[in-house]
C-alpha cells in the first residue's frame, strides 16, 4: 500500500494554493493560518458526515488549534440534491458569521474576526458551499470525504436551478484538505462513483480531440496534461490504494478546469447523459443516484458511440449526402416532443440551447470539407483515447460501478429519448453534435440501444 500522505503549493493556478492529503488532518492548523490568516471556521456538511467524519474533524480543530465557530448541518434524507434553494439556505445562515466581534486584548476595543467558511463532505456540499462562497465572495476551505467527484478542486459549481442542470460560475477553493483513511472508509457506491468521474475522463478526452481537430474549441496542453497523463494507470491501481489513487486524479482534473475556466478538459457527451437524468431527477428505490454512477453508464454509452462513429469517419463525409439541417421552428418542435415530461423552465432552457447551437446549412459544409485521408487519420487518433469497451466494461464492475442503464431502472424507450436530448443541452461540440450534423445519429442511437436493450 502507497503512503498517500501529500502536500502540494499550486501557485500556477488561478483559485487554488494549496491541497493536501494527509493522516489524521495534521498540519491543517498551519495551512488555514497560511491561506486564510485566521483560526475560526464555520463547516457546512450534512446529516451523514455529521455523524460519520464530523466528530473526528472537530477533534483534529482542536488539537491543531482552530475554533468551530459553527458547525451547519444540511437536513435531508435521501441524499441532498445541489439546488439553488440550498445555495439560499447556507448564505442566509452563515452571512452573519463570516465576520464575528471579538475583544481585542491591546486596546480593549471590538474588532472583527474573519471566520473562514468549510465545506465538510462529499461533491453535493462542496458545490453548495463553493457557489455560496462565490457569491459571498469569500475563499473557503474544501474537505472532501469521499474520492467522488471532480468538483472539489474545479472551478464552477454544478447546480439545479429552475429544473436545469448547469455549471454556475464561481471560484475554486483556496485550499483542499484531506485525510486519506478517510477516503478510504467512504461508502463503497461513492467510491465507484468517483472511479466512474475518473474514467468519464476518457470520453471527455476523445470528444475534446474531436473538437479540436474542427477548430472549435482548442486543446489546452496544461489543461491536459493535468487530465489525462496517468489516467489508465490510476484508474488501474492496487485495490488497497484504489480510493485515494482515484482522489488524487480527481482532485488534478478540477485543476484543469480552474485553468481554463471550464469543464471542456473533463466533461464530454458522458456526461450530457448524467445531466439529462439528473434533470429527470432519476432515482433507484427513492434515492438520488449518485453523479458518477450516472457518469460511468454514459461513458459505456459514448465509448459504444464513438466507435461506431469512427467505423463511419474512416470512409469520409459525403457533403452531397449530409442531412438537410431543420429551420427553428422544426427543431424547437423536436426539442417539445422530446422534453414535454420535464418541467417547464426546463424545457424552455433546453429550447433556447438547441437553438442558440443549431448551424446553418453552409457552416455544416464549410466544416466538413475534409478529404477521406483525413478523416482517417482524425479517426486513428480518437481511437487512441479510447479503451476497448469490453475492457472497459471490466475496469467498471471490477471497481463496482454499474454497466447498463438497466440497472438505472431505465427502459429503452426512455434511454433513446436520452440520448436525444443529450445532444440539444450544451452549446459544447461533442461526437452526439457530429453524428446529428453528418447524419449518423440516428442509426449510431438505434444501434447502441441494441446493444444495451
Amino acid at each position: 500500500m502507497r503512503n498517500f500522505e501529500t502536500s502540494e503549493c499550486l501557485t500556477q493556478l488561478p483559485d487554488t494554493k494549496f491541497w493536501a492529503l494527509s493522516a489524521g488532518w495534521q498540519g491543517l492548523g498551519a495551512v488555514v493560518q497560511r491561506w486564510f490568516g485566521t483560526k475560526s471556521m464555520i463547516v457546512v456538511t450534512d446529516e451523514v458526515i455529521a455523524d460519520a467524519v464530523a466528530p473526528s474533524f472537530k477533534e483534529a480543530l482542536r488539537r491543531e488549534g482552530l475554533t468551530l465557530t459553527e458547525l451547519l448541518v444540511l437536513k435531508g434524507k435521501p441524499p441532498l440534491v445541489a439546488d439553488y434553494q440550498r445555495i439560499q439556505e447556507i448564505i442566509t445562515q452563515v452571512q452573519g458569521l463570516l465576520t464575528t466581534p471579538m475583544r481585542d486584548g491591546k486596546k480593549g476595543e471590538r474588532a472583527l474576526c474573519q471566520s473562514l467558511l468549510v465545506s465538510l463532505g462529499s461533491g453535493t456540499i462542496n458545490d453548495l458551499v463553493k457557489c455560496s462562497a462565490g457569491t459571498l465572495g469569500v475563499p473557503y476551505l474544501s474537505v472532501p470525504t469521499a474520492p467522488s467527484v471532480d468538483g472539489y478542486s474545479s472551478f464552477g459549481a454544478s447546480i439545479l436551478k429552475e429544473n436545469f442542470k448547469q455549471t454556475l460560475p464561481c471560484p475554486a477553493p483556496r485550499a483542499v484538505f484531506t485525510a486519506p483513511e478517510v477516503l478510504s472508509a467512504a461508502p463503497v457506491q461513492l467510491r465507484a462513483a468517483g472511479y466512474g468521474d475518473l474514467a468519464s475522463k476518457i470520453t471527455a478526452g476523445s470528444d475534446w480531440v474531436l473538437a479540436d481537430a474542427f477548430g472549435l474549441d482548442p486543446i489546452d496542453e496544461t489543461a491536459w496534461a493535468y487530465t489525462q497523463e496517468g489516467l489508465i494507470k490510476r484508474l488501474s491501481a492496487a485495490p488497497d490504494d484504489l480510493a485515494n489513487e482515484i482522489f488524487v486524479g480527481l482532485v488534478r482534473t478540477g485543476f484543469a478546469m480552474q485553468i481554463t475556466s471550464s469543464s471542456r478538459p473533463v466533461s464530454g457527451a458522458e456526461h450530457l447523459i448524467s445531466h439529462v437524468w439528473e434533470m429527470e431527477h432519476l432515482e433507484i428505490d427513492g434515492i438520488t443516484v449518485p453523479h458518477g454512477i450516472k457518469v460511468g453508464i454514459g461513458l459505456l454509452t459514448i465509448s459504444a458511440f464513438t466507435f461506431l462513429v469512427l467505423d463511419h469517419m474512416r470512409n469520409g463525409i459525403n457533403l452531397d449526402a449530409l442531412p438537410k439541417i431543420p429551420g427553428p421552428e422544426v427543431r424547437a418542435q423536436e426539442v417539445a416532443q422530446r422534453c414535454a415530461h420535464l418541467p417547464v423552465s426546463a424545457y424552455r432552457a433546453i429550447e433556447e440551447v438547441a437553438l442558440s447551437k443549431l448551424p446553418t446549412q453552409e457552416t455544416v459544409n464549410e466544416r466538413y470539407n475534409y478529404e477521406k485521408k483525413w478523416y482517417r487519420n482524425l479517426a486513428d487518433k480518437i481511437e487512441t483515447q479510447l479503451v476497448p469497451l469490453e475492457e472497459l466494461k471490466g475496469m467498471l464492475a471490477r471497481a463496482g460501478c454499474l454497466t447498463s442503464p438497466r440497472e438505472l431502472g431505465v427502459d429503452r424507450s426512455r434511454f433513446l429519448r436520452t440520448l436525444e436530448i443529450a445532444q440539444m443541452i450544451r452549446s459544447r461540440y461533442t461526437v452526439l453534435d457530429f453524428a446529428w450534423e453528418t447524419g449518423l445519429f440516428e442509426s449510431c442511437a438505434e444501434e447502441i440501444t441494441d446493444m444495451f436493450f
